[in-house]
């Protein structure tokens, strides 16, 4: 019975892998530098990617494939995340 591997311990890797933050602009595909949450959606993309797209085409919707919101990216939507420049930071002290 106790070589059986606790049920705990593989909650807690499980738990562990699907809390991971992407780090990686899907825009760009660089690590990303300014993060930003797009309200709407909740897509995150480095502020300079999403910035440059609403210039070249304003009213352009999320760039993440699949995204349902059909809707325009609104400057104002765009907040800084915090949790993905912690995860950023983290990556870089390792």
């Amino acid at each position: 019975e106790e070589d059986e591997p606790q049920t705990e311990d593989i909650d807690d890797d499980l738990e562990m892998t699907q809390t991971e933050i992407n780090t990686v602009c899907p825009i760009s595909k660089l690590e990303m530098k300014k993060p930003v949450r797009n309200s709407a959606c909740g897509h995150v993309y480095d502020k300079a990617s999403i910035e440059h797209i609403l210039r070249q085409r304003p009213g352009s919707i999320c760039p993440v494939v699949g995204c349902p919101d059909r809707m325009p990216i609104l400057k104002d939507q765009l907040k800084e995340d915090k949790a993905t420049k912690r995860a950023i930071a983290k990556k870089r002290n390792n």
